[in-house]
């Protein structure tokens, strides 16, 4: 019985107790960053929860970004805050139309899900869950045979400039 009351306390801390703020995307800079329009007018970047997509420059980059605009163009957004990145970025679950957003990118499979940054057990569990099911079915970049995680990408671009 204790373990069915905390799922339930889990479950409202991650869906109700962090209050969902409309926005407007005004930008899609990649397959898992947006700029947007705050209801007070502010303009900001925002960094999705939980997932890395492959950068611009990286196979499927473009793809990935015009996935995300794909899942998000002409719905309804809401912004649940999660976190602050190093950069200053406001990170993000984003709700287009109801669909968690980082949760279609890798159930399409144009994300992988960021298990150093993905921490909410109940987010992230659907999201891997979503990211095995891309894998098994070769959706998106998992057609490659080996693709480039964009966190060991990112890497290997460094070095070489």
């Amino acid at each position: 019985m204790k373990g069915v009351i905390f799922l339930f306390v889990l479950f409202l801390f991650t869906s109700t107790a962090m209050a969902a703020s409309p926005i407007t995307i005004t930008g899609i800079i990649d397959g898992d960053t947006v700029r947007a329009r705050m209801a007070d007018g502010r303009q900001i970047k925002i960094r999705l929860y939980g997932i890395d997509a492959p950068e611009r420059r990286q196979a499927y980059g473009q793809r990935a970004t015009k996935e995300l605009k794909s899942i998000i163009s002409g719905k309804p957004i809401e912004m649940v805050m999660m976190d602050i990145d190093h950069y200053g970025r406001p990170v993000a679950r984003l709700m287009a139309d109801g669909q968690d957003v980082g949760g279609a990118m890798v159930a399409a499979g144009y994300a992988w899900v960021y298990t150093r940054y993905c921490q909410l057990w109940l987010v992230c569990a659907g999201y891997k869950s979503n990211e095995n099911s891309a894998r098994a079915d070769r959706l998106g970049l998992w057609q490659d045979q080996n693709p480039i995680p964009p966190w060991q990408w990112r890497r290997f671009d460094k070095e070489e400039k």
